[in-house]
């Protein structure tokens, strides 16, 4: 189900954007039991189509269309319970109008509970379980003895298919969000590495500074003090990071003992003043290291990299000019960025 959600959602994204993934769902559902029924009612021994029954299946399809138009995504995802329903009331209806033909589709009910699984929270089966008791009896035929024995054996398989289904796809869920995680971050400074950064990005905004910063003579720590030193000064430098930008901005290591920041909505002086603040910050966590940046402004309407490259290219001009410096970059444009990245990548 899915599988064929996603095709569905490619295929018609216009059509499906007002619907979460549970109410497409259940929309799914609720037009495979139809066909279903459309295409097995002759094998029943239907050979001609009584008013009520073409009314029922009007209005049951209807169902789909009118659907589409709902604002699903401002509901709580369980409203999208009602679609199975919707399903297993049309069932008992056509075995009540046409004289026990929906007792044939029973199997429909372990679907419904299949789809709560897949895509809703648990205990959802619970909600679904009064209007499928409901309607069972009348599906069927009555409250024989019996049939009460057969329901309390689909209660069971219900809620167990159901629960275990929804336990797994939250295991599942958990395990690519710690795996996605993993993938997105950098082991020694708990900061983005260059994937994360990358989904970043793209979300930058018009406005947006880029700052690209890099520890001084890093390599000399590393040989006079060894490894272990320098890992702890890129770990106290994204500690510094991580507790000293305002909400909103973000932070990733580069590559190496370069950082990448993302100054939302910044001026060209306030990135100055954020900077200088972090200089002077650094300066007491580790006063033997300093820290040079470059930045740039993002421009509206280009490509991110083209910041990043002008970023880049400050950064070495702060590096020739000093170091434990600042440089603004000139402002970029999307003609320059390959001999923009060409120039970053020669630095």
């Amino acid at each position: 189900m899915l599988a064929v959600i996603r095709a569905v959602r490619q295929r018609a994204p216009r059509l499906t954007s007002r619907c979460t993934d549970a109410a497409l769902g259940g929309l799914i559902l609720l037009v495979v039991t139809d066909l279903i029924v459309a295409l097995t009612l002759r094998l029943q021994g239907l050979t001609t189509w009584r008013p009520e029954l073409l009314a029922l299946g009007l209005a049951t399809w209807s169902v789909v269309p009118l659907a589409l138009l709902l604002p699903w995504r401002r509901w709580d995802p369980r409203m999208a319970l009602v679609l199975p329903v919707v399903a297993m009331a049309g069932l008992t209806a056509l075995s009540v109008l046409g004289d026990g033909l929906g007792a044939a589709y029973v199997g429909v009910y372990v679907l419904s509970f299949v789809f709560t699984g897949l895509l809703l929270p648990a205990r959802s089966s619970l909600w679904l379980l009064a209007p499928g008791v409901v309607t069972y009896g009348p599906l069927v035929g009555g409250w024989e003895n019996q049939v009460v024995v057969r329901l309390g054996i689909a209660i069971v398989v219900w809620l167990l298919v159901a629960e275990l289904l929804a336990h797994l796809v939250a295991r599942q869920r958990t395990t690519v969000e710690v795996l996605e995680a993993a993938t997105r971050r950098d082991a020694l400074t708990r900061l983005d590495n260059r994937r994360g950064l990358e989904a970043r990005l793209r979300f930058l905004e018009a406005g947006d500074v880029i700052v690209m910063a890099d520890l001084d003579h890093f390599k000399l720590v590393n040989d006079t003090h060894g490894h272990a030193a320098g890992d702890a000064v890129l770990a106290d430098f994204a500690a510094l990071l991580t507790s000293s930008l305002r909400a909103g901005d973000y932070a990733a290591r580069f590559g190496g003992e370069e950082f990448l920041l993302v100054l939302a909505g910044t001026e060209v002086a306030g990135a100055g003043d954020v900077l200088a603040r972090l200089h002077a910050a650094w300066a007491r966590v580790r006063p033997a290291t300093t820290f040079s940046a470059g930045y740039a402004v993002h421009q509206g309407g280009t490509d991110p990299a083209v910041a990043v490259a002008a970023a880049d290219q400050a950064l070495y001009v702060a590096k020739r000019a000093g170091r434990d410096r600042d440089q603004l970059a000139a402002q970029p444009h999307e003609a320059d960025l390959p001999s923009a990245r060409a120039a970053a990548q020669q630095a």
